[in-house]
C-alpha cells in the first residue's frame, strides 16, 4: 500500500513539473503526444498495473488495442519493457484489423485469471452484420476452435 501512495506521489510531482522521464505527453519528443483519434467505445480491465489492457473503437470504426501484450495477446511483436514474455505492453494504441472488412459497432475485453495464462487478454469486437470477432488468449471464451492463433483477430457467426 505505501508503494502505491509514493508511485501515485512521484507520478503527480511529475505531472507538476511538466516533465516526465518516459514521455507520456510528447515533451521530450519536441511535441506534445496528443491523439487524433476520436473514441466512440472503450473497453477497460484493470487488475493491477502489470495487466491493465483496452480496446477502443473510434468514431470512424477502427479498433485498436493497448496495454498489457501478455504473450502477444495485442500483436505478435513484443513492445515490451522487459525481457519475459509475460511482462510485454504495448503503449500505444495499435490499430487492428477487423477480418473481412466488417464494420466494428461494439468492443469488449476480458482477463482472464488462472492457470498457466494467468491475467491474459481476450479482446472481443462485434461488427454491423452481427458477427463476433475475438483474439487473445480465447481459454475456452469462443470455444476451443482448432488452429487458434495469438494475436489475431478471427471471425465467428452464430449460425
Amino acid at each position: 500500500m505505501l508503494r502505491r501512495v509514493y508511485v501515485c506521489l512521484l507520478f503527480c510531482c511529475s505531472l507538476l513539473g511538466g516533465h516526465n522521464v518516459v514521455a507520456q505527453f510528447g515533451s521530450d519528443l519536441g511535441k506534445q503526444a496528443v491523439s487524433t483519434l476520436a473514441w466512440q467505445d472503450i473497453s477497460s480491465h484493470y487488475t493491477n498495473n502489470e495487466t491493465m489492457a483496452s480496446i477502443g473503437l473510434t468514431t470512424d470504426g477502427r479498433v485498436y488495442t493497448w496495454g498489457a501484450n501478455m504473450y502477444h495477446t495485442i500483436q505478435a511483436n513484443r513492445n515490451g519493457t522487459t525481457a519475459t514474455l509475460a511482462n510485454s505492453y504495448q503503449v500505444t494504441p495499435y490499430h487492428v484489423r477487423v477480418p473481412g472488412n466488417e464494420t466494428a459497432t461494439k468492443v469488449r475485453v476480458l482477463i482472464y485469471e488462472g492457470a498457466t495464462y494467468n491475467y491474459a487478454n481476450t479482446f472481443f469486437c462485434l461488427t454491423s452484420t452481427g458477427k463476433l470477432c475475438a483474439w487473445g488468449i480465447n481459454t475456452g471464451l469462443v470455444g476451443t476452435v482448432a488452429g487458434w492463433t495469438l494475436g489475431v483477430p478471427t471471425s465467428y457467426a452464430d449460425t
